[in-house]
């Protein structure tokens, strides 16, 4: 296994900031928390005495007996020694909690919203420069695009780097994420983020010439006046709603 510092994951140095940060986050009793990365049990303890049930899936299996210890003391705490990147959640509604390493945050958040439910509410520690880019609007992204399109995100909480053990060598927030209640299914979102990819590609570059790869001149055209889009528009000037839309309107000719 990995040691977490490779992982780039920093550890709360005490309990007080993550009680100020959990008790931002609206949780009751009826509530499942899915919380990736646990460590040795830091978040888990305060979010044990607030969820009906809490799942923690972690890699580092220097830390199965304090989880195993812990989980012996909390009927309402399940363990899983895994990946998450590569984790298959079965809950249909749930919510996830987590302090993530950092160098994993896109394969995560890819994991997440590839699953069969996605959460309906998600609420991450993370590199600050992160969750800017994630609630990009003016300047979209490919990430900021593909979760936005499923969840309203907004920055949170700032944390300081002595926060962390070991201190943090970056700036630290967490990131508030709650589901716009989007119908789709886990194959839509694989081929939306795969399109997303692809017209993301050299985002700073106009459009037009990629989405003529996907669908016909003439439809490209139509496409275009429907959406009110020019030669000069590139990918970024569009919020993540009309891409879902766009997304709609060539579906079944995105390969």
């Amino acid at each position: 296994m990995t040691n977490t510092y490779e992982l780039a994951q920093f550890h709360f140095s005490s309990q007080l900031p993550i009680q100020h940060w959990i008790n931002k986050i609206p949780i009751n009793d009826s509530d499942t928390i899915i919380e990736i990365g646990p460590g040795k049990g830091e978040i888990t303890k305060t979010i044990l005495e607030l969820a009906k049930v809490v799942k923690c899936i972690e890699y580092d299996e220097t830390k199965r007996n304090d989880l195993e210890a812990l989980s012996k003391e909390n009927s309402n705490l399940k363990v899983f020694f895994s990946d998450f990147t590569k984790f298959q959640v079965f809950d249909e509604d749930y919510i996830v909690v987590a302090n993530i390493p950092f160098n994993l945050t896109r394969k995560i958040f890819e994991n997440l919203l590839f699953q069969k439910y996605i959460p309906t509410s998600i609420y991450l520690v993370l590199q600050k420069e992160v969750v800017a880019k994630v609630c990009q609007v003016k300047k979209s992204n490919l990430l900021s695009t593909f979760l936005q399109t499923f969840y309203v995100t907004r920055p949170s909480m700032n944390f300081t780097r002595k926060d962390f053990i070991p201190t943090a060598h970056v700036d630290v927030q967490s990131i508030s994420m709650t589901s716009k209640k989007i119908e789709s299914n886990r194959s839509e979102r694989k081929l939306y983020f795969k399109f997303l990819k692809k017209v993301f590609e050299n985002s700073d570059k106009p459009l037009k010439a990629r989405i003529k790869k996907i669908i016909s001149h003439h439809q490209t055209k139509v496409l275009f006046k429907e959406f009110k889009l020019t030669d000069e528009t590139i990918p970024q000037q569009l919020n993540a709603e009309i891409w879902w839309k766009i997304f709609n309107n060539i579906k079944p000719f995105i390969k």
